[in-house]
C-alpha cells in the first residue's frame, strides 16, 4: 500500500467565546475574521483572513472545548518571542521550546484564550 504526502489545507479552531478568541488571534497572529453564514443570523462561524498564507481556516462556536483534541503547529521565526507574545495575551504555556529532532526543529505548546492546545514550530 502506497501513501502520498499530505499538506494541511484547512483548520478550524473551536471557541466558547468568539469575540475573546478573535481578539486573541488578531493580536497574536495578525489574523482578520469575516462572519460566515446566513444574513441576519448571529454569526457562529468566522472565516480566518490570513492574506498571503498558504493555509487558512475558520473559527466556530463550541460550548465546551476539550484541550488537545486537535494539535495545530504554526511556523514562527522565533519561538521564544512568539511565546512571550502569547503569554502577554493570557495564554498558558504548557511546554517551553523543545527540540523534536535535529533535522525537524523545535516546538512549544500553549493553551489559547479558549483552552485549545496550540503549538509554535521553528527550524531553529
Amino acid at each position: 500500500m502506497s501513501h502520498h504526502k499530505s499538506e494541511l489545507v484547512w483548520f478550524e479552531i473551536p471557541a466558547s467565546n468568539l469575540e475573546r478568541a478573535k481578539a486573541f488571534y488578531s493580536e497574536l497572529m495578525g489574523w482578520g475574521f469575516k462572519a460566515f453564514g446566513a444574513p441576519g443570523e448571529e454569526a457562529t462561524y468566522y472565516m480566518i483572513e490570513n492574506e498571503g498564507a498558504s493555509v487558512s481556516g475558520g473559527m466556530y462556536f463550541c460550548e465546551k472545548i476539550q484541550a488537545g483534541a486537535v494539535k495545530l503547529y504554526f511556523k514562527t521565526p522565533n519561538i521564544e518571542k512568539s511565546l512571550e507574545r502569547a503569554k502577554s495575551l493570557k495564554a498558558k504555556v504548557v511546554q517551553q521550546k523543545t527540540m523534536i529532532a535535529p533535522d525537524i526543529g523545535y516546538f512549544a505548546e500553549f493553551l489559547d484564550s479558549e483552552g485549545n492546545s496550540i503549538n509554535f514550530w521553528s527550524q531553529d
